[in-house]
């Protein structure tokens, strides 16, 4: 179910995320402009069917095609917990944190944390999708709609 939230076409408040990996450099909002973007927020945990880490992953080898910018953000608190989730998933895709949760919680990113931002061009939300087994059909149909 897609759940559409008050924020809906607001601008993305600013931003700094941290990069997890080695050689992975912070990123700012200045890094989505100009590009429709789609923030994947993601934890750590292994839920039965997929979680948004493996939609992250199938973007980041779309983002090309699909002509986005793509964050991948773990919600979890602990950089700890990120790399060893890490370990047993192994990705060449950059990977995003906000080790104080600032941001998700400017964004109202609540209950399990998995939820996908889709913001366009100007960096203004378009829509925020929850995790589901189809989110990432959600995910392409809403990027059709907008620039």
């Amino acid at each position: 179910v897609i759940e559409q939230r008050d924020c809906e076409g607001e601008a993305l408040p600013n931003f700094t995320f941290q990069g997890i990996q080695e050689g992975v450099p912070p990123i700012t909002i200045n890094y989505l402009h100009g590009k429709r973007s789609v923030l994947v927020f993601w934890a750590t945990y292994d839920t039965p069917w997929s979680s948004n880490f493996k939609v992250a992953q199938e973007l980041c080898e779309q983002r090309e095609k699909l002509n986005i910018n793509l964050l991948a953000i773990a919600v979890d608190g602990s950089k700890k917990d990120v790399m060893k989730f890490l370990e047993r998933h192994p990705s060449n895709m950059p990977v995003y944190h906000d080790p104080n949760a600032n941001y998700e919680c400017s964004l109202h990113v609540i209950g399990s944390g998995e939820q996908v931002f889709i913001v366009d061009s100007m960096t203004r939300i378009q829509i925020v999708l929850e995790t589901s087994p189809d989110v990432l059909d959600k995910i392409k149909a809403t990027l059709d709609r907008i620039q």
